[in-house]
């Protein structure tokens, strides 16, 4: 079962999640993807597997044609075509799990791939679990940024605090407000990219209408309950779906 597999899959990449690198990413993305190239689908399960009656369940593993195929990193983003749902909502799981320097990197490759080839869009809107893991990852940079805020105004009250025990509030200088969070360049990224990326799909099936559309918007709706902040997440992504339709319109073009 198809499902089982990439199931499977994820477990052992989560479990491994440390250890992922440019040779992971590469792997990853070419099992996502098509470029139009022959590296795409030259690998064989034949050419992984090697036959080994000494080792145990007969089998053992040829990493060396593996860093061979990929030891060029990710194909460029030029002629992509997204080819597996599989693999996108495996990745999606996973992107939760992930530092926040490879949570960026995905986010990115995910919004080039729908903005170089329209059929991407379509293929990550086939996967069922797009939407519950993209607010979940709005959900935690917006936590982060609320956490960092809420850690600088408890400092602040404690040196308040201080200064009035001491008898030196009067002399303290005025404490400006606080925008440390997101003038940090990881978290203005991921909060954008993550930002971007789901407004420009749910957007696309607001432009699709009929019931597809309606289910969306609820959908994201309903995910406001499995969140402590979910009321100001979903206000979030509604201004930016607003800005995405104002941006490129209400309804799908027709040629």
């Amino acid at each position: 079962n198809i499902k089982v597999v990439y199931k499977l899959l994820w477990h052992l990449l989560k479990c491994h999640r440390e250890e992922l690198g440019d040779a992971s990413t590469a792997a990853l993305m070419y099992l996502l993807v098509d470029d139009g190239s022959s590296a795409s689908g030259s690998l064989k399960l034949s050419d992984v597997l090697v036959q080994k009656n000494s080792f145990v369940g007969g089998f053992s593993l040829n990493t060396e044609c593996l860093t061979s195929q990929y030891s060029n990193g990710p194909p460029t983003l030029a002629r992509q075509n997204i080819r597996n749902t599989h693999g996108v909502s495996t990745v999606l799981r996973l992107l939760r799990f992930l530092s926040p320097d490879k949570k960026e990197r995905w986010l990115f490759d995910f919004l080039a791939l729908i903005l170089a080839s329209p059929n991407g869009v379509n293929m990550i809107l086939a996967c069922d679990d797009w939407q519950p893991c993209l607010f979940q990852l709005v959900a935690e940079v917006i936590e982060e940024i609320n956490g960092d805020r809420d850690d600088s105004g408890n400092d602040e009250n404690a040196a308040k605090e201080e200064d009035a025990i001491v008898g030196a509030s009067n002399y303290s200088s005025p404490v400006a407000v606080d925008t440390e969070p997101l003038s940090r360049p990881s978290v203005r990224t991921r909060y954008d990219l993550s930002l971007k990326l789901y407004s420009t799909l749910l957007g696309h099936c607001v432009r699709q209408g009929d019931e597809k559309a309606f289910e969306a918007v609820e959908m994201a709706a309903s995910l406001q309950r499995v969140d402590a902040n979910g009321s100001e997440v979903f206000s979030i992504i509604l201004s930016h779906l607003l800005a995405d339709l104002i941006e490129k319109g209400p309804v799908a073009h027709v040629e």
